[in-house]
């Protein structure tokens, strides 16, 4: 699996269209059954394969990490790539050869299933976050930094560079042969896709997406339909698909709040799922008109997913994280957001049962002052002062039925700052929690650099009772203030 960042814009000869009424996407919750398997490292791992079937697969990361898995994923082994540098991608034509790509030009290639590695020379000392072989071990495509795009036709011995037009490239997929096939490149803001039809001799650019930052690709069939995700935040993050080789593109996931990274069609056009921000997933079994979405059961930053079939698949994200599915991605169950009611949209708070000394409710806004609402978070609100005291940025009322359960709660968090403060996020049940609960204190991503920070209380099993007196908000450290651009709290619901 290919999977790499790109952003997107669109050019002047490219008509970008949206669903009809008709077929806007139903969106229904996912619970996702995911087996987290033990991959022996702690490193962040950025992409994964499996060239054959699901009982052989390699997965790359930091500081030279190879993973091999020879048992469908329940043991992986350290192989010994030979450098320290960070690999990036990694693509195999069988369970034999394969190849690496990643920084300063680094791409590795063993011809014994990863016993021994050789590194190849690039010619760049760019970084190279992809690397593709269509069809066998002889031609190649390697896509990098400052519009470095390189093409072997010998197994790697020589790498003569291609012109793509700009950008950082980032992904590279040709479903069917050597000739045709898309890459996608960044450049500041803006990102683009392209597609050759002549073995990357032009490259014409036939998506541009302002305000896109799309991790990978998948054309699972033929150069006709494919998908891109893209999550970016602070514009519209979700899935775009083409139908007809990239001349039109339709946003296919209005509804879903999760924010895809990385996406995957295994067998079909039909069948497809996409991981994200915090564990993340979301799938559809019908081509894009209708998805699922859900939690890996995870917090991390997922960055690639690999599909072995409609049921099968394995995702591989920060610290080492390797998951699992056998069951084609998981079964609905119930989620809600409380606030905001989706990503961007501020919820309207309808009863307040009180405070807690240790919790400030009086929204400090001047449009709300002294209106006795707790924090309704916009972009570049304060949400957090000196006073001590933790900002109440969530509570309601009558979310859930009596006969249903809270069993996890996610609070994501991000600031406008670009050196946000040290922050914890808390709870307290009145009358149930005799003190806030706090998690450790964290640093907040930047809403611009890094992110969004996530954290989840699971296993909690609480009633509607409990949801009915929970209060959740955000205390800063050492008397800092927060400029929140975007808070939300996801909760997770089973039938008792």
């Amino acid at each position: 699996m290919n999977s790499h960042y790109v952003f997107d814009l669109i050019n002047d000869n490219l008509k970008i269209i949206t669903l009809p009424a008709l077929v806007l996407l139903g969106v229904s919750p996912l619970k996702a059954d995911w087996a987290v398997l033990n991959s022996g490292t702690t490193k962040d791992l950025k992409a994964v394969e499996f060239p054959v079937n699901e009982n052989t697969g390699f997965a790359v990361g930091r500081d030279g990490t190879i993973l091999k898995t020879s048992d469908a994923g329940s043991t992986w082994s350290k192989t010994r790539s030979g450098v320290k540098s960070n690999l990036l991608d990694v693509d195999f034509i069988n369970n034999q050869v394969g190849y690496v790509s990643g920084v300063n030009g680094t791409i590795l290639k063993t011809e014994n299933g990863g016993v021994n590695w050789t590194k190849l020379n690039s010619g760049t000392s760019q970084h190279l976050y992809s690397i593709h072989f269509p069809v066998d071990q002889y031609t190649g495509y390697a896509g990098g930094a400052a519009s470095t795009l390189l093409k072997t036709t010998d197994g790697g011995l020589t790498w003569l560079p291609q012109s793509i037009g700009g950008g950082y490239v980032y992904d590279i997929v040709f479903p069917e042969n050597n000739l045709s096939g898309y890459a996608s490149a960044i450049y500041g803001s803006l990102g683009w896709i392209y597609k050759t039809t002549n073995g990357g001799s032009t490259w014409v650019k036939v998506l541009d997406l302002e305000d896109g930052f799309l991790k990978s690709m998948s054309f699972p069939v033929d150069t006709q339909t494919g998908y891109v995700a893209n999550h970016d935040t602070y514009s519209r993050s979700g899935i775009w698909k083409t139908s007809d080789g990239g001349t039109t593109w339709s946003y296919v996931t209005q509804g879903i709040t999760s924010v895809p990274v990385a996406i995957d069609f295994a067998m079909d056009n039909q069948n497809g799922i996409a991981v994200g921000f915090s564990g993340d997933v979301i799938k559809t079994n019908d081509g894009g008109l209708s998805w699922t979405e859900g939690n890996l059961g995870v917090n991390n930053y997922m960055q690639d997913i690999d599909l072995v079939n409609n049921n099968i698949g394995y995702a591989v994200g920060s610290s080492g994280l390797i998951v699992k599915t056998t069951d084609g991605g998981g079964t609905p169950v119930a989620s809600l957001y409380l606030h905001p009611s989706s990503m961007g949209n501020i919820n309207t708070f309808t009863d307040i049962t009180g405070c807690s000394e240790a919790w400030d409710c009086v929204n400090d806004q001047t449009v709300n002052a002294g209106s006795g609402l707790p924090e309704g978070v916009n972009s570049r609100d304060n949400v957090s002062d000196g006073s001590g005291n933790r900002i109440m940025f969530a509570l309601d009322d009558g979310a859930i039925s009596s006969n249903q359960q809270v069993t996890e709660i996610c609070v994501s968090l991000a600031a406008t700052q670009f050196n946000g403060p040290m922050a914890s996020l808390s709870y307290q049940r009145l009358g149930v929690d005799s003190s806030p609960v706090d998690t450790v204190p964290f640093w907040v991503g930047s809403y611009w650099y890094n992110g969004i920070t996530t954290h989840c209380w699971k296993n909690l099993n609480w009633t509607s009772t409990d949801l009915d007196s929970l209060e959740i908000g955000v205390k800063t450290v050492a008397g800092k203030w927060l400029e929140a651009s975007q808070m939300y709290v996801k909760v997770y619901i089973s039938a008792p």
